[in-house]
C-alpha cells in the first residue's frame, strides 16, 4: 500500500531549510568575526604594553644623550636591564629619528656581544614603519609565532612605537612582547563566547522554526486574545530612592496590620573606585549593572532592590522571621558579588560589604531603619572589607567618636604641614628606627615611622591612624607630608645612609605618587638612590598592571623599591621576579623563634639565597635578642632591624653619625658559611 505524504511535510521542509542555511552562514560569519576580534585584541595588547614600556624608558637617566648619538652610559644600561620584563617585553631595539640603530637588548643580556649600530636601508619595511611613526603616524604591530626558536616565546607581538622625550618624538622602539599566555586567554575567552552564541543561535533557530510552523494555527487564537491585557512583566531595573522609600512605607504598614517583619540591607561594592580609575567609568558602570542583575536573581517575591548613591544598593527583605534569615541572605549576596565579572577588560573582582537592620527591634520607622542599616554598613567596611554587620546601639556613639577623631587628625595634619608642632607634646611626628649591617654595629640607614600623640587619647597605633586617614580621604596629604618631612630630615644625615618610607596602597589609587616623590626629593636635595619606598604584598594583588607601571616609574627615577612583610602573604614568590624590587624585608614572624627552630633557619637562608640570586638585598625585622642576632648573622642576610639594635626615636634624638658608638660591644660577627640545621649557634 502506498503511503501518501503528509500535507505538512512540504511546508515543514520549506520552513526549516532557510533557517538551516541562515544558521550555517551565521556560524561561518561568527567564526570569522571571532578570529578577527581575537587578533585585534592581541595587537592592541602588544601596542599598549610597548607604549607603557616606552614611557618608562623615556624617564631612564641618560636616555636623552643616547638619543642624541652619545655612547650609552653604564647607569643607563643598568637601568634598562632592570626594566626588562621576562613576561612582557623580552627584547627591544632602540632607533633614532633617522632610523639608525642605537641600542639592542642583546647588549644588555650578552655584555660580550658587539654593540648594535646600524644605518637605514638594511630593512625597508622596518625603515618605512619608523619613518611613519616619526612623521606622526600610528604605531605598527605584527603578530608572530616563535615555534621552533629557543630564543622566542611560542607567540609574540612585534610593535614599533614612538619614544617621546620632552614632548617630541626623539626615536622609535621596536618592542617584542610575549603574548603566549595572553593569546591562550583571548582564544579561550572568545571560544567560550563563540560556543555560547552558537548555542543560542541554534536554540533561537529551533524556536523560530517551530514558531513558523505553528504560526498559522495560533494566529486566530492570538487575534482572539488580542483584546485582553497582558500580564505585567517583571521589573527590569532597580528602584530609585523615592520608590524605595514608598516600598518601605508599605512594608511598615503591613507590619502594623499583620506583624509581618522585614529588614533592610545596605551594601557597597569594594574597590569600584579603583575599577573606574583603572578601566574607565564605562567599565565601572558595567560592573554595577552586573551586580544589580545578580542581586535581583537572589530576591524573592515581595523583596525590593534600590540603587542608592554612586556605588551602593539597598535591599528590602520581606517576611523575616529571625535575624538568621537576614544573615543567610547577606551570605548569599556576598558570595554572588564576590564572583569575578567577565568583561572585555578582563576578570574584574569587586566584593561587597553589607550592613543590616530589622524593623521593630532596631528601628520604629522606615527612615530610621534605612539610617541604621547605613550605620551597620559603615561598621562592616571599617572592620573588614567584604564583611557583614548588624546594627547595634553602640554604633551611634562609636560613629560620633570616630568623626571627632577624624577631625582631630585633620587638624593635626594641618598643624604639621604648617610647621606649627615644634615644642608641643601632641601632634604628628616621625620616628626613625636604625637599619644595621649584619655585624649589628654598622649603621646603613633608618626607617621613618609615623606617630600621632593625641591630646586626649595619647599615642595611637600607626595602623589605626592609617585606617582613619584612608576612611576620611586624608591618606594622600598624610603620605605627602610623611615623604616630604622624612626627606628633609634625611638630607641632614651622612651621605651614605639610606631612608626607608612606607607607602600605603591608597597612595597608588591615582597617578600622582611619582610626582610627589620627585617633589619631596627635589625640595630636600636628597639623592634618589638614598630613598627606599616600602610596599606590602597586598598592594600587588589588585590592579596589578597599573601598580607595576607606577613601580617601574618610581624605579626609573632612581628610588629603591622594597617589598615589606615578605612571607606574610600567599603570593610572595609569584611577584618577586615580575616587580622591580631592590630589597625584601622578611616578616618579623620568622625572627621570633629562629634561634630555637631549625626549620625557620632553613627558610630564612633559602629566602636570602633566592633573593640574592635575583639581585636583591635582604632585611630581617624584629631582632630583639642576642640569640636572634647571632643566628641571623649566619643566615646570609644583608640588613638587621629591631629593638636590640635601636628603637624608633624622634628626629631630634637621632644621631646617625654617632649611632654606632652608642651600641654595646659585641663579639665579631661569625664568618658566613653553612650552619647545621639541627643545631643552635655557638653563641647560644
Amino acid at each position: 500500500m502506498t503511503t501518501l505524504p503528509s500535507p505538512f511535510a512540504r511546508p515543514l521542509w520549506r520552513t526549516v531549510m532557510p533557517w538551516l542555511l541562515a544558521l550555517a552562514a551565521a556560524l561561518v560569519l561568527l567564526g570569522a568575526v571571532v578570529r578577527t576580534l581575537a587578533q585585534q585584541q592581541l595587537r592592541d595588547g602588544a601596542e599598549a604594553a610597548a607604549l607603557r614600556w616606552a614611557g618608562v624608558v623615556a624617564a631612564v637617566p641618560g636616555i636623552d644623550g643616547l638619543l642624541g648619538g652619545a655612547p650609552p652610559r653604564g647607569d643607563t644600561l643598568a637601568q634598562l636591564h632592570r626594566l626588562m620584563q621576562p613576561d612582557a617585553i623580552f627584547r627591544f631595539t632602540l632607533f633614532d629619528a633617522q632610523g639608525r640603530t642605537l641600542l639592542s637588548s642583546d647588549e644588555l643580556l650578552q655584555p660580550a656581544a658587539p654593540p648594535a649600530r646600524g644605518s637605514p636601508g638594511a630593512d625597508p619595511q622596518r625603515d618605512a614603519a619608523i619613518q611613519a611613526i616619526v612623521l606622526g603616524g600610528a604605531s605598527q604591530v605584527a603578530l608572530h609565532s616563535g615555534a621552533g626558536r629557543p630564543d622566542r616565546p611560542a607567540w609574540y607581538g612585534q610593535a614599533y612605537v614612538p619614544l617621546k622625550h620632552d614632548g617630541r618624538i626623539a626615536g622609535v622602539i621596536e618592542a617584542q612582547v610575549d603574548q603566549t599566555r595572553a593569546r591562550a586567554a583571548v582564544h579561550e575567552a572568545y571560544g567560550r563566547v563563540a560556543l555560547t552564541v552558537a548555542g543560542l543561535m541554534l536554540v533561537i533557530g529551533a524556536v523560530a522554526g517551530g514558531c513558523g510552523i505553528r504560526r498559522a494555527r495560533r494566529r486566530q487564537q492570538a487575534d482572539a486574545q488580542a483584546g485582553f491585557a497582558a500580564p505585567p512583566a517583571a521589573p527590569g531595573g532597580t528602584l530609585d530612592r523615592s520608590s524605595f522609600n514608598d516600598a518601605l512605607q508599605r512594608a511598615a504598614w503591613r507590619h502594623a496590620r499583620t506583624g509581618r517583619a522585614f529588614a533592610v540591607l545596605c551594601l557597597e561594592l569594594d574597590g569600584i573606585g579603583g575599577v573606574n580609575e583603572a578601566f574607565g567609568q564605562a567599565t565601572g558602570d558595567e560592573v554595577l549593572r552586573n551586580a544589580a542583575q545578580r542581586l535581583r536573581a537572589l530576591l524573592r517575591h515581595g523583596d525590593e532592590i534600590a540603587r542608592l548613591g554612586r556605588d551602593g544598593f539597598a535591599v528590602l527583605q520581606d517576611g523575616v522571621a529571625a535575624p538568621a534569615d537576614v544573615s543567610r541572605l547577606a551570605q548569599r549576596i556576598s558570595e554572588q558579588l564576590a564572583a569575578p565579572h567577565l568583561l572585555d577588560d578582563g576578570h574584574i573582582v569587586c566584593g561587597a560589604s553589607l550592613g543590616a537592620a530589622m524593623f521593630g527591634s532596631d528601628a520604629g520607622s522606615a527612615d530610621e531603619l534605612l539610617h541604621q542599616a547605613g550605620l551597620a554598613l559603615a561598621r562592616a567596611r571599617r572592620e573588614c572589607r567584604g564583611g557583614f554587620a548588624f546594627y547595634d546601639e553602640a554604633l551611634d556613639r562609636e560613629l560620633q567618636a570616630r568623626r571627632s577623631l577624624l577631625q582631630d587628625l585633620r587638624d593635626a595634619l594641618a598643624d604639621a604641614g604648617a610647621g606649627s608642632v615644634a615644642g608641643r607634646e601632641a601632634g604628628l611626628r616621625l620616628h626613625y628606627q636604625p637599619l644595621h649591617a649584619p655585624d649589628g654595629r654598622t649603621l646603613l640607614g633608618c626607617e621613618a615611622l609615623l606617630r600621632w600623640r593625641h591630646p586626649i587619647h595619647g599615642d595611637l597605633a600607626p595602623e589605626a591612624v592609617i585606617g582613619l586617614a584612608d576612611d576620611g580621604g586624608l591618606i594622600e596629604p598624610l603620605g605627602r607630608w610623611v615623604l616630604r618631612t622624612a626627606c628633609l630630615e634625611a638630607a641632614r644625615w651622612p651621605a651614605g645612609l639610606s631612608l626607608a618610607v612606607n607607602l600605603s596602597a591608597a597612595q597608588f589609587r591615582g597617578e600622582a605618587l611619582p610626582a610627589v616623590v620627585a617633589e619631596s626629593l627635589a625640595e630636600a636635595g636628597l639623592a634618589p638612590q638614598r630613598l627606599e619606598l616600602e610596599v606590602t604584598e597586598s598592594l600587588l594583588m589588585h590592579d596589578t598592571d597599573r601598580v607595576l607601571r607606577l613601580l617601574h616609574t618610581l624605579a626609573a627615577s632612581g628610588a629603591r623599591i622594597v617589598l615589606d612583610d615578605f612571607g606574610s602573604g600567599l603570593s610572595s614568590l609569584a611577584h618577586l621576579w615580575r616587580f622591580p624590587f631592590d630589597k625584601l624585608k622578611i616578616d618579623r614572624g620568622f625572627t621570633q623563634g629562629i634561634a630555637a627552630d631549625a626549620r625557620l633557619r632553613m627558610v630564612v637562608r633559602s629566602i636570602a639565597s633566592f633573593a640574592h640570586a635575583l639581585g636583591m638585598r635582604v632585611n630581617v625585622e624584629g631582632v630583639e635578642t642576642e640569640a636572634q642576632l647571632r643566628t641571623l648573622q649566619r643566615c646570609g642576610v644583608d640588613e638587621l632591624q629591631g629593638f636590640l639594635l635601636g628603637r624608633p626615636v624622634p628626629a631630634d634624638q637621632l644621631d646617625p653619625a654617632g649611632a654606632a658608638e652608642r651600641l654595646p660591644e659585641r663579639a665579631p660577627a661569625p664568618r658566613s658559611g653553612p650552619m647545621p640545621l639541627d643545631t643552635q649557634p655557638a653563641a647560644l
